[in-house]
């Protein structure tokens, strides 16, 4: 029976999300947001939330929906992350 390796010691690719600029279509410098090892991205959206920092009462915000899967034999759980977006110029 061939051996099975840990949860820990499998290799799995880590998701990343990244923003781009859409004028120019290149990467925005420091926007990179990796996930954790396992975390796999299921949805993103931005959304608008209210907020008295900014002068219309409402701030935008890239909402990321994860799930950590690490096999049938481990209990996964969702997280739900929200992340300020970054104002191009």
């Amino acid at each position: 029976m061939p051996e099975i390796p840990r949860i820990e010691e499998q290799l799995y690719p880590q998701y990343f999300v990244e923003m781009w600029s859409p004028s120019t279509w290149e990467v925005v410098p420091n926007s990179r947001m990796e996930m954790d090892p396992h975390e796999h991205i299921l949805c993103q959206k931005m959304v608008f939330l209210k907020s008295e920092a900014s002068l219309s009462g409402r701030k935008q915000y890239v909402a990321i929906g994860t799930s950590n899967i690490c096999g049938e034999d481990y209990q996964s759980h969702d997280i739900l992350s929200l992340r300020i977006k970054l104002t191009l110029i």
